[in-house]
């Protein structure tokens, strides 16, 4: 992925030759991902309720869908190490 922005004196700046309607577009795009990754954390978690009350922990189904909370939990984790958190 090509930098837009660069870090210097703890401020950030674009790079050279980046227009800032590019930049807010990409960090749109960014906004989208996390917001549909905290979403999908919601559902996979009332689903995963939903197949433990009907007794289907066994069940792919059910063994997809942790596989899936994990993988978005690690994601959600890992942004927030690096200071983006839900708000």
């Amino acid at each position: 992925m090509k930098r837009l922005t660069v870090k210097q004196d703890d401020q950030w700046k674009l790079n050279e030759g980046v227009e800032l309607k590019d930049a807010i577009e990409r960090l749109a795009k960014f906004e989208e991902f996390h917001t549909k990754m905290l979403a999908s954390q919601g559902e996979i978690v009332e689903e995963l309720a939903k197949l433990r009350a009907e007794g289907k922990e066994k069940t792919v189904q059910y063994r997809e869908l942790f596989t899936k909370k994990l993988l978005t939990s690690n994601v959600l984790a890992f942004l927030r190490y690096h200071g983006i958190k839900e708000d």
